[in-house]
């Protein structure tokens, strides 16, 4: 097939076909009874406390580590 420039093929349009639209039953609704609620008493929480040991350990651990790292610069 050659083509020409400038010259296009008109391509044929498809009749779409129009689809019937189903109705829908409408369904009823059930009226829902409401309940009671009951109030529940709320029970205080006792505050535990947080050790601190743990921070301290960690800072600690963090200056020895840091301790070795200036010591190994100052060797070279």
């Amino acid at each position: 097939r050659k083509r020409k420039g400038g010259k296009t093929k008109k391509k044929k349009k498809k009749k779409k076909k129009k689809k019937k639209k189903k109705k829908k039953k409408k369904k009823k609704k059930k009226k829902k009874k409401k309940k009671k609620k009951k109030k529940k008493k709320k029970k205080k929480k006792k505050k535990k406390k947080k050790k601190k040991k743990k921070k301290k350990m960690m800072i600690r651990r963090m200056s020895r580590q840091e301790k070795k790292v200036e010591n190994m610069y100052a060797q070279t």
